[in-house]
């Protein structure tokens, strides 16, 4: 099964930018359209923030659905409450897109004046 070291793919030890979480789709999508399984290994990571994770992940589970997203194993977060929380969350925004909206309205008033 491949294994995509997302240390090495994106040249860091932190996934904190939504570039980054593109290039984890991309390979990983490669990957699952030829029909294999994939382990997206996050050893190495310091860091990770909500827009990796929607790149990365929640693409992922928008553009390929359930039934492959059954083929991706996600290793290295064990230990990460708020990693798993994004993760969840990223799925949960693709499944219930108002919610994303909702979310978007209620941080937008935080700045209003």
């Amino acid at each position: 099964m491949p294994n995509i070291l997302i240390s090495e793919l994106i040249g860091t030890s932190n996934a904190i930018l939504h570039p980054f979480g593109m290039e984890v789709y991309h390979k990983a999508k490669s990957i699952l359209s030829a029909d294999e399984n994939v382990v997206i290994d996050f050893a190495g990571i310091n860091n990770a923030t909500s827009a990796f994770f929607h790149a990365a992940i929640g693409n992922l589970f928008r553009d390929l659905g359930e039934s492959y997203f059954k083929k991706i194993t996600i290793i290295g977060a064990e230990g990460r409450p708020d990693w798993q929380e994004r993760i969840n969350e990223s799925i949960e925004l693709v499944r219930h897109p108002e919610r994303q909206t909702e979310a978007q309205l209620e941080i937008a008033a935080l700045f209003e004046d």
